[in-house]
């Protein structure tokens, strides 16, 4: 598309495309065609900037109803300004441009003359980033590992696009700074950006946005989103560590004000660095918010031992002895890393227990607790639990029945029993739910779809608190019992089945048997 345009241009008018402006300063001529195949060249193969520093190397200034004359390169139809504006910029014999808006029509320029007025056009004076700030930039940006890629693409497609927004027109970067005020601070600051390039202006910018996303009114969302990458343009151009910390302070407020609060920790805890004591009382308070700290504490009660485990944001490490950081007057217990839990064991069912996790505990990172962190844990009995012990039964037809049963914190149970034809036996086994324990909604519908009910009834049983008891469960009040596969499903009465549920058991009755003599 762009060959296309360019190489149509070369062949058509072009004088007057300014109403007659640019035939006063030496017009246009019809470029050789090896000129315009080097810029066609140049504008498709050419990046904006060498894309590994994440400071452009150039910046625009604009000036509205504003002719640059003279230097006049090869014009471009057809086209917008944001298009002009980032042709120029790839150009590096390009200085300055002129857009008209009326004509579409972008005139690149090579040292341009004085600034002339005319309504309709905008024109752009490109500006040198000093090397300082640019060789600063590259050192820094390894330091702020803290942010994603995405993060210097969009700071600097906003450094390379801010001018198409917003105009200096000619003002000075202190007189906008000075008159950016009430609704028009984003505006004012952001044209003063476009003067120098320089930190300060970039901070106002900002602090400008953030005031605006503070106050509700225009799109919080895209304002906040645009202040990271504004404090970060800051940040990557400053150059003195007082400066860069002060960035980086606005850079952990906008972090933090787009729910990126562990970014916004790592902005805070390097300006700190950077200057000690810069935003104190925002360090402790983040470091406490996003840094490694105790996210939830649970106990473990679902097994014989119980355990309380605190779960942290981080990983733990496996080899750390972590039992200096786990303050206690109950002697006995110990202290393990799982992954992000520390857990505590040696503890007992119906106790209390005070604990402190102790600042200075450590995250595989490296990162530490901040401050020391009291738990008052009550270990509540074990939950009820039923469970059959063994999965192959086979029981006789005749004489006493019983099946033995695991139970914990029950002394009752209630019971159904089905029975499960041969032909469901088959379709029970295709879906693969013959013999094992269903859960609660595969126990639910088996027990519609394959199963017969025969008896339903209740039991007894003993048990030790929050002990494992295994009981016998005769079934002589089942009746009689044909020879086939049953399911007994036991499930303890006025409990929520999802949270504790039934358990089933498969078994056998056969009349089969042996007969054994023994005579003289």
């Amino acid at each position: 598309m762009i060959l296309h345009i360019i190489l149509s241009s070369s062949f058509h008018l072009a004088r007057n495309t300014l109403g007659g402006r640019h035939a006063q300063h030496g017009g246009w001529q019809t470029a050789p065609f090896a000129t315009v195949a080097a810029l066609t060249l140049t504008l498709l193969g050419s990046p904006l900037a060498a894309q590994d520093n994440p400071v452009p190397p150039r910046f625009a200034t604009m000036l509205s109803n504003t002719d640059l004359p003279g230097g006049d390169l090869t014009p471009v139809f057809n086209t917008t300004l944001m298009q002009c504006h980032a042709t120029c910029l790839r150009l590096e014999d390009c200085t300055g441009f002129t857009f008209n808006q009326r004509a579409g029509a972008c005139f690149p320029k090579s040292a341009p003359g004085a600034a002339i007025p005319f309504e309709g056009a905008i024109s752009g004076r490109i500006n040198q980033v000093a090397p300082s700030v640019l060789s600063t930039a590259a050192d820094l940006r390894p330091q702020l590992d803290f942010l994603d890629s995405a993060d210097f693409t969009e700071a600097r497609a906003q450094a390379e696009t801010l001018a198409n927004r917003h105009y200096a027109n000619g003002m000075s970067e202190e007189a906008l700074l000075q008159g950016a005020t009430g609704t028009n601070r984003v505006l004012w600051t952001g044209a003063a950006v476009t003067v120098n390039d320089s930190p300060q202006a970039w901070l106002g910018y900002t602090r400008a946005l953030r005031a605006q996303a503070q106050s509700g009114q225009g799109n919080s969302f895209e304002l906040n989103r645009q202040a990271v990458s504004a404090a970060l343009n800051a940040t990557l151009r400053s150059e003195t560590p007082g400066v860069q910390a002060d960035a980086l302070v606005a850079l952990a407020e906008a972090l933090e004000a787009r729910f990126r609060g562990e970014a916004g920790l790592g902005a805070i805890r390097l300006a700190d660095q950077f200057s000690p004591g810069v935003a104190r009382e925002t360090l402790v308070r983040m470091r406490e918010e996003y840094g490694f700290r105790l996210l939830s504490h649970d106990i473990e009660s679902m097994t014989a031992a119980p355990r309380i485990c605190a779960r942290f944001s981080e990983d733990l490490s496996p080899s750390r002895d972590y039992t200096p950081f786990v303050q206690t007057r109950t002697s006995g217990l110990a202290v393990e890393a799982e992954g992000r839990q520390l857990c505590i064991s040696g503890v007992a069912y119906g106790e209390n227990y005070s604990l402190t996790l102790r600042a200075g505990l450590p995250a595989a990172s490296g990162d530490t607790l901040a401050r020391d962190v009291p738990l008052e844990v009550y270990v509540r009995d074990r939950a009820p639990r039923v469970a059959f012990p063994g999965r192959g039964y086979v029981l006789p037809a005749t004489g006493t029945r019983a099946l033995p049963v695991e139970t914990v914190n029950a002394d009752q149970l209630d019971l159904r029993l089905l029975r499960v034809s041969d032909r469901n036996i088959v379709t029970a086994i295709r879906r693969s739910e013959f013999n094992r324990a269903l859960g609660n909604w595969e126990g639910e519908r088996f027990e519609q779809l394959l199963a017969e009910p025969v008896w339903h009834g209740s039991a007894r049983v003993e048990g030790t608190l929050n002990r494992a008891t295994t009981s016998r469960l005769p079934l002589d009040e089942a009746g009689p019992l044909e020879p086939g596969v049953y399911v007994l499903r036991a499930e303890v009465p006025e409990t929520d089945s999802w949270e504790i549920p039934p358990a089933m058991q498969w078994f056998m009755v056969s009349d089969l048997g042996l007969t054994t003599l023994a005579g003289n």
